[in-house]
């Protein structure tokens, strides 16, 4: 699952990071955060999860729905 940082991140930070040396690392590891924020949260709001599966597994069984869906985080305007 991608994120546009630019529309999540700050106009200073987002350059920061694009002239970072390590850029893709840096987006690599921050869209891996976020990834994984994003699924402890369905986690603990969705209730199909019944707690006992593996989180992972459920995740990936579901990712095709929730790629449909738009979250408040995709609609977030660029600063």
């Amino acid at each position: 699952m991608k994120f546009d940082l630019k529309s999540i991140l700050t106009k200073e930070l987002f350059d920061w990071i694009e002239e970072h040396p390590k850029r893709n690392q840096l987006i690599e590891s921050i869209q891996g955060e976020i990834f994984q924020s994003v699924v402890h949260f369905r986690e603990w709001n969705d209730s199909d999860y019944n707690g006992n599966d593996d989180w992972i597994l459920f995740a990936l069984r579901n990712e095709e729905v929730w790629q449909d869906e738009v979250d408040p985080i995709d609609q977030c305007e660029s600063r």
